[in-house]
């Protein structure tokens, strides 16, 4: 009898578990549209490091509009098409072949800011803030 009871209640908290993680994507998902997003995601044009300028379309496809900052100067390196999607609490940026798979995992929006933990192709990379163009 206890044994039925402890199989509910772990149902019941997967279910629920389950429930909070859409809620999370639904909130993230509302406030990445139509909006850009600036910050490192660890590109580099011509061995200079790039800023990456994401802007999320509601169709699951973005354009990251990379720009570069050396000594002399600096501007426009290359824009990128994105397929991205949220997953469990997971922005999956998929810039195809060329490149590794990018994942923020615990990804969540803090006023300007979307932070979470940056994976590349799999191997943590660590903390990442993109900040909200005004």
């Amino acid at each position: 009898m206890k044994r039925i009871n402890c199989v509910k209640v772990l149902f019941l908290m997967t279910l629920l578990l389950g429930f909070t993680a859409c809620e999370n994507d639904d909130a993230v998902f509302d406030n990445l549209i139509g909006r850009t997003w600036i910050g490192d995601l660890g590109f580099n044009y011509r061995d200079y490091p790039v800023e990456s300028g994401l802007k999320f379309n509601a169709n699951g496809f973005a354009t990251d509009d990379q720009y570069y900052f050396p000594e002399d100067g600096g501007g426009f390196a290359v824009s990128l098409p994105v397929r991205w999607k949220l997953e469990y609490g997971a922005l999956v940026l998929d810039y195809g072949n060329k490149y590794p798979l990018f994942e923020i995992r615990g990804v969540y929006i803090s006023g300007p800011y979307l932070k979470g933990r940056l994976y590349v192709d799999g191997v943590d990379d660590g903390n990442i803030t993109l900040e909200m163009e005004r």
